[in-house]
C-alpha cells in the first residue's frame, strides 16, 4: 500500500467492505461468455481486432508468438482462431495502452500464476512497442486458491482507491513477488 500511496486503513476497510459475491458473479458471467469450453486455465487470452479477427490463446506463449499474431492481424492474413463471444469492453475493466487500439488483447489472469506472471512482461512489451495500436485488458480469474482470490479484491481497492495506473503498478508489484521456482535451482528449492 505504501508503494502506491495508499494508506493501510484506507485499503484494509476497502477490502473488508468488498462486495465479492458481486464480484465472483461478474467474472463467471465474463469468462462464461468469453470461452464455451466452460474449461479455461490461467492465463486465458483472446486478441480482438476491428476487422473481426479473434485469436485464442491458452497459456503463456511466448513473445514471438503474439507479435506473429499481431502482424498477421495488421497484414490482413491472420485467421480468426475463436468461438467464443469475448466483450472486449466491459463496465470497470483495467486497461493498459491506448483504449481506443485496433486491436485489443483481453486477458482472464491469476496473481498466483506463474505462466501468467510470465506472460505479464511479454504483453507489457507487446503493448509498449505497438505505438497505440494493441492495448490490454486484464480480467481476473482468481482460481488457484484463497491468495488469488485475496490478491485480486485488493487489485480492485487499490483501482477503486487510486485508479487504473495505480491498479497497474499494483499488478506488476504483485506478480514481481511471486516466485516461480524458476528463480533457483531444484536442488535449491528442496
Amino acid at each position: 500500500s505504501q508503494q502506491l500511496g495508499i494508506s493501510k486503513e484506507k485499503l484494509v476497510e476497502c477490502i473488508e467492505n468488498f462486495d465479492e459475491t458481486s464480484f465472483y458473479s461478474k467474472i463467471e458471467a465474463s469468462i462464461t461468455k468469453a470461452n464455451k469450453n466452460d474449461s479455461v486455465g490461467t492465463p486465458y487470452i483472446v486478441i480482438a481486432s476491428e476487422s473481426g479477427i479473434k485469436i485464442e490463446v491458452r497459456g503463456a506463449e511466448e513473445y514471438e508468438s503474439f507479435k506473429k499474431y499481431i502482424d498477421e492481424i495488421n497484414a490482413g492474413t491472420a485467421v480468426s482462431l475463436y468461438n467464443g463471444e469475448i466483450v472486449v469492453s466491459e463496465e470497470g475493466d483495467h486497461v493498459y495502452g491506448n483504449p481506443n487500439a485496433p486491436i485489443k488483447i483481453v486477458e482472464y489472469s491469476d496473481y498466483e500464476c506463474r505462466y501468467c506472471k510470465k506472460v505479464h512482461e511479454t504483453l507489457l512489451r507487446i503493448v509498449d512497442e505497438s505505438n497505440g495500436g494493441v492495448s490490454w485488458t486484464y480480467r481476473h480469474l482468481p482460481i488457484l486458491g484463497p491468495n488469488s482470490v485475496a490478491k485480486a479484491v485488493a487489485g480492485e481497492c487499490v483501482a477503486q482507491i487510486k485508479g487504473n495506473d495505480a491498479f497497474w503498478k499494483y499488478t506488476k508489484l504483485t506478480f514481481d513477488m511471486l516466485k516461480t521456482g524458476e528463480e533457483n535451482t531444484f536442488e535449491e528449492n528442496l
